[in-house]
This record gives C-alpha cells, structure tokens and sequence, in this order.
C-alpha cells in the first residue's frame, strides 16, 4: 500500500468532522517519525467502500460550475495545503462518464421570495457559508443558520436539539430564533 500526498490530503478532505478527525494528530505525528500505519489502514478502508450513487455524481456533473469558477478553483487550489482534493473526483469523473452539462444559463443567478432555510457549517469546505450568502443574495426571504463545527455531511438532526427546533420553526413559518449554533467540538486522542 503506498501512501503519499494525494492520500494524505484525501484522508484530511473525507475526514473533517468524522471520528477519523480525533485520530489526525496521532496519525500525521507518526507519520511525520516514519510510521505510515495508520494513513494506511485509513485508506484501505476508504478504498474499499463504494462509491455512493452514480446518479448523484451525475446530477454534480450536470449543475457542476462555470468555466470561470473551475479556473478560479483551480488557481486558488494551487496556494493551499490541500490543494482541489476537496472536489476530487471532479470535474474528472465527468469526463469519464461523459455527462452531460446544463450550461452557464442553468446556473444563473437565483431571485425567489419564497421564504428558503439555508444551513450551514463552519468546517464545511465542499460548500462553505460564503457560498450560501452570495446565493443569499437572490432569496429576499431568507434565513442563514450556522452551525459552529459542522461539515457538509454532519447529520444535522443528531448534532444539536437547536437545529431541528429551528428546522422546525421555519417550517411552521415562524422566525428562526437560533441561526448560529454550537455543534459537537472537535475531540483528539493521541
């Protein structure tokens, strides 16, 4: 099994927010004596678990961004420690599987005033909270709940009572009382 950058950094990537997070300074301290054991074990086990839905991969590809955004990613990812890995396997796995695109007009700019809850996480980097305040912009009637220590795919519902009671108020049409929540902070262990 070979570990080098690109696993190290997918490991990061996939692993912000899970239980896999409270083992990284352990990890990356044994590693960095020589001891690649644990990011290979790591690994191995991400390796061997599925892909997930080929149909949400092709719903990605098919929204996926504009030419000036890929560019803008791909230019800011080179001054980064994790560089694109947070997109990985996009926009490749597009390519492959020759999807389709819906093109520039597709992602135009929104504007609703249906009334729309976004949430968000602060350790979220696949869709982080400036992303909701620019789609904000086109939503008059919106709310912004943001969850401190959260990350794209935390179960909402288990992170704290205060999400599903603000889910819950939006629903009824009332105001959200909490748009900034406390989530479970990160644990380590050595």
């Amino acid at each position: 099994m070979i570990v080098n950058k690109f696993v190290m950094q997918y490991i990061v990537a996939n692993n912000i927010g899970t239980t896999v997070t409270e083992r990284f300074p352990a990890l990356f301290y044994r590693a960095a004596k020589g001891d690649y054991t644990n990011p290979a074990q790591v690994w191995l086990s991400e390796s061997r678990s599925g892909i997930g839905s080929a149909m949400s991969y092709m719903m990605d590809c098919a929204s996926g961004q504009t030419a000036a955004r890929r560019e803008q990613i791909a230019r800011e990812a080179k001054g980064t420690l994790l560089e694109d890995i947070f997109n990985f396997p996009f926009p490749d796995v597009c390519t492959a599987w020759k999807a389709p695109d819906l093109g520039d007009e597709f992602r135009a700019p929104l504007k609703s005033d249906v009334p729309v809850l976004f949430i968000s996480g602060t350790l979220d980097a696949r869709t982080p909270i400036s992303n909701a305040e620019e789609y904000r912009k086109g939503f008059t009637n919106s709310t912004h709940m943001i969850i401190e220590g959260a990350v794209h795919s935390d179960p909402l519902l288990l992170s704290s009572p205060k999400i599903k009671e603000g889910m819950m108020e939006f629903l009824r049409g009332q105001p959200v009382t909490a748009t900034k929540i406390q989530g479970t902070p990160l644990k380590f262990v050595l």
